[in-house]
């Protein structure tokens, strides 16, 4: 699974890539930690399912647990994460990101709600991704 790099204050926006080169049916390559600029709150993190763990590690009254949804076929490419996160005093929130890319743009959609993974509406959230990546160019 490619690395997810995420923070506080994800939102849907389009970014440039870096800029260079790719083949045309090439998978998405996602960056690193180490590619972003210095956080000023908390540091960057990233990787498959690590979100809920440094989630956990950081903060004890939190269980978060996370699931990847697969790869959409858009452009050069699209996957779809959840994360669900609840405290001990009684909060339940469900997140969806995706990260999808065409040609040297990349988009980062997030979507996010009181409750759990059964409140999470992945199949038109996954619709959502597919329309903003076919929207970038």
């Amino acid at each position: 699974m490619a690395a997810l790099a995420a923070a506080a204050g994800v939102a849907a926006v389009a970014v440039p890539a870096a800029a260079t080169t790719t083949p045309a049916f090439a998978e998405p390559r996602f960056l690193e930690p180490a590619d972003l600029p210095p956080h000023p709150a908390s540091p960057w993190y990233g990787g498959p399912a690590g979100c809920a763990k440094k989630l956990m590690q950081k903060d004890p009254d939190l269980t978060a647990t996370g699931k990847h949804y697969g790869r959409l076929n858009v452009e050069e490419g699209a996957h779809v994460y959840g994360l669900h996160t609840a405290s001990a005093w009684g909060s339940s929130d469900i997140n969806l990101v995706s990260v999808g890319r065409e040609g040297n743009t990349v988009t980062i959609v997030r979507w996010s709600r009181l409750g759990t993974f059964q409140h999470a509406q992945v199949a038109d959230f996954k619709k959502t991704t597919v329309t903003a990546v076919n929207r970038l160019h």
